[in-house]
């Protein structure tokens, strides 16, 4: 599903960073800082490995993790990829697609696994959850509000997106 950004509404008429940019530093980053909201309401942050893929950053943790019991209890959540100097925070939903017996076996699962293991030089076999991950599985973000900006250039390279709600597949497993 192409999620089509160029088309979507933005609060400001014009946008010192191109959307291109921020998908660049989505592809790019190593890693992102995940923020989940605990039951008593308080924040949990912990960084993540995740690929950005058709419009939405997918990443995949234990469902009975703090993280994966967070987002059980409310899937809204705040990412930041991982720089402070070319900052990106995407408030968004977090989505459960699949669990681990699962995630190779679509072809969408598929191709956001094959990303991952490219942009993390992993095998399948390596990425078999084991342990106290054995209960994992692939989440994906869908993006509601986008901010950005180039730390050295602030605030003159401040932009701000607002992205239409999305129609999440249901769940498996």
């Amino acid at each position: 599903m192409d999620r089509g950004w160029d088309k979507h509404p933005h609060e400001t008429d014009s946008q010192p960073l191109e959307w291109s940019w921020v998908e660049r530093k989505l592809i790019t980053s190593s890693s992102y800082w995940l923020v989940t909201s605990k039951p008593d309401g308080g924040p949990h942050a912990r960084p993540v490995w995740g690929v950005y893929h058709d419009g939405t950053i997918w990443f995949s943790t234990g469902r009975s993790s703090v993280k994966g019991r967070n987002l059980a209890n409310d899937a809204r959540c705040v990412l930041h990829v991982e720089s402070a100097d070319d900052v990106v925070i995407v408030d968004g939903t977090v989505e459960l697609v699949a669990v681990w017996d699962e995630v190779f076996a679509n072809s969408v699962t598929l191709a956001v696994m094959e990303k991952y293991m490219e942009k993390y030089v992993m095998t399948q076999e390596e990425l078999s959850p084991e342990g106290e991950l054995s209960d994992a599985a692939l989440y994906r973000v869908w993006p509601r509000v986008v901010n950005a900006w180039l730390e050295g250039a602030y605030p003159t390279t401040q932009s701000h997106w607002v992205l239409h709600e999305h129609e999440p597949a249901p769940p498996t497993g």
